[in-house]
């Protein structure tokens, strides 16, 4: 892939133009894919916009696309473009040419931006319909996946096509990290204002300088003074640097401390909900940074909480044994890895509340 090719991408100016430019980069053999949101499903993308055919996403394939790294399956080359660690686009190619790795690194974050400007290659990647609330909520949330300095994070959020308020966020910023798990009472596009008015919040206070106290204290605010206490929405808010790392529990599901490979929950005082009360002021609790290799893993309480059909709980210790046999050094496929065990217990089709994990790492070789 030369310099040429990368520049005939990102000046393309439609979704014919985007497939053509890709394919021509990649060779006349090649064929090109999008992840459906649910990432189970890689659906084939053409210039003719004819009927899609699709692939499984399942065994090696799936995990070479979550670590981001080129499959290979006899003389079939699977190729992850991906926007940092997010994959974004899959190309199958029997072509063995080298493709030089700061060319793909440009590729990605091209491609991604193409997703969003010509919305052919989202109605592709849709395998079904997607509700209101589900748009709302995915137009507002950042990549699933990114490397943020020392720290690597990943995130899931299902079922992709039916959130139900549940929220993540994450931000590099003034030399820390930052990352939110956010969960709105109840169902529906009422649930999704909720958590999205709450992230505004604390998107708006963190840009103004404002520490995590600060930030849940002006959602709380903010949530009451809209809703009156109608709604609420539960919180876990961090922020982690070389030094340390504080932590804000606003009424919600604890965090795992993941350290040498073993999952412990990390116990916070848990203060109210925000939005509860006309005025609250949260207090951050300060913990230990991770080590090299070690991290912290948020969930919504859909998985400890999620049941089977004849009321069998999933629960904290099966979750603990999850974390543990899938903490690895990709984090979105530990997110995703966890979180599918948790669908997988509750049965296909049966899930009734969201299911939200971020899971964040400071990476093997950091401090």
């Amino acid at each position: 892939m030369s310099m040429v090719d990368l520049i005939g991408v990102a000046q393309a100016r439609d979704f014919r133009g985007v497939v053509t430019a890709l394919m021509q980069a990649f060779g006349e053999d090649a064929r090109l894919f999008t992840i459906d949101h649910a990432f189970d499903r890689l659906v084939e993308v053409s210039a003719t916009r004819g009927a899609a055919s699709s692939v499984p996403l399942a065994g090696s394939l799936r995990v070479a696309m979550l670590e981001n790294r080129m499959y290979v399956d006899d003389d079939v080359r699977w190729i992850p473009i991906s926007d940092r660690m997010q994959p974004v686009l899959v190309v199958r190619t029997s072509s063995t040419a080298s493709l030089p790795e700061e060319s793909m690194q440009l590729l990605g974050p091209i491609v991604n931006g193409h997703q969003w400007r010509f919305e052919d290659l989202e109605q592709v990647r849709r395998r079904s319909s997607m509700s209101v609330a589900a748009e709302m909520q995915w137009a507002s949330l950042p990549n699933r996946a990114d490397l943020l300095g020392e720290f690597a994070i990943g995130s899931v959020l299902e079922p992709a096509y039916e959130v139900a308020g549940d929220a993540f966020d994450y931000a590099a910023a003034d030399g820390a990290v930052w990352a939110y798990s956010l969960d709105g009472m109840g169902h529906g596009v009422a649930a999704t204002m909720a958590s999205l008015m709450a992230l505004s919040a604390i998107r708006n206070t963190r840009r103004s300088g404002g520490g995590l106290e600060e930030q849940m204290n002006a959602a709380s605010a903010v949530l009451f003074e809209e809703l009156g206490g109608a709604c609420f929405v539960t919180g876990l808010a961090l922020r982690v640097d070389a030094d340390g790392m504080e932590l804000v529990n606003a009424g919600h599901e604890p965090a795992w401390a993941i350290e040498g490979g073993t999952a412990s929950r990390l116990e916070l005082v848990a203060e109210l909900p925000l939005g509860v009360v006309a005025d609250h002021a949260y207090t951050a609790q300060s913990r230990p940074p991770p080590g090299p290799g070690d991290g912290i893993a948020m969930f919504s309480d859909g998985p400890v909480n999620a049941q089977t059909s004849d009321g069998s709980e999933y629960g904290s210790e099966r979750l603990r044994g999850m974390l543990e046999a899938h903490w690895c050094a990709n984090p979105l496929r530990t997110a995703h890895d966890v979180v599918g065990d948790v669908i997988d217990f509750i049965g296909e089709g049966q899930v009734t509340d969201d299911i939200t994990a971020v899971v964040l790492q400071r990476r093997a070789g950091a401090g």
